[in-house]
């Protein structure tokens, strides 16, 4: 039998960004979330490195708890964004040679 877990990221992650503030865009503390469903606003953010070194860390444990060869990223339920998340997301977008739409946030 072949476990895949799932861990969903971007989204998802407001317990992860209440511990650990930096994993935000925004600076501001947040409170875990006390109810379950919906979508939440506060996601993951890609224009960090940090964000990079949490996820790169959480996979590797993933992948030691789970020795199947897959595992699955979710994603698909993370917001669309204001234009300062889509700002600091596109700036490191552009630096990986991955240039985003004007209005980006179209597409986040």
């Amino acid at each position: 039998m072949i476990v895949i877990p799932e861990i969903d990221m971007p989204g998802h992650m407001v317990s992860a960004i209440a511990c650990y503030s930096y994993l935000s865009c925004f600076d501001r503390r947040i409170k875990v979330a006390t109810h379950w469903g919906g979508v939440k606003h506060d996601i993951l953010c890609a224009g960090k490195e940090s964000t990079y070194k949490f996820i790169y860390d959480v996979i590797d444990e993933l992948t030691d708890l789970f020795p199947d060869k897959y595992f699955h990223i979710g994603g698909d339920e993370a917001l669309k964004q204001d234009g300062s998340y889509a700002n600091i997301v596109s700036t490191r977008s552009e630096n990986w040679g991955f240039p985003m739409k004007k209005n980006c946030s179209n597409i986040l």
